[in-house]
């Protein structure tokens, strides 16, 4: 969310810049905001809106790991889940190989026409 808003400032300093340097007078005050409305609007609806979709989605799928789900790890570790606990997964990596990783790790569960592929 910080990066957002670092981006909007560094839009809005730019447009400023550039009018100013324009017009070589003091941005007004309502044409400036008629301006900068949409240009706002388009960064709300190209970079937050979508960010918010990712986010949901990925707590969606964090939430529907299941035992028996393939899954691959943010490390690249794959394994299939064997235990799931309120914050923590257990996989089976090998054949004698079990892993506890945290939820949080998870970077996709592999369907299996995905992982046969």
């Amino acid at each position: 969310m910080i990066n957002y808003l670092i981006s909007v400032t560094a839009i809005v300093a730019l447009f400023a810049k550039t009018t100013l340097a324009q017009e070589n007078q003091p941005a007004q005050g309502p044409s400036f905001l008629i301006m900068m409305i949409p240009i706002l609007l388009i960064v709300y609806f190209l970079m937050i809106v979508p960010e918010k979709k990712k986010q949901k989605a990925r707590q969606q799928m964090l939430q529907n790991v299941k035992k028996g789900d393939k899954i691959v790890t943010v490390g690249g570790i794959v394994g299939t889940v064997g235990n799931v606990k309120d914050t923590s997964l257990s996989i089976k990596t090998a054949e004698n190989t079990i892993i506890e990783v945290t939820k949080a790790s998870v970077s996709s569960v592999v369907n299996d026409k995905e992982g046969n592929s």
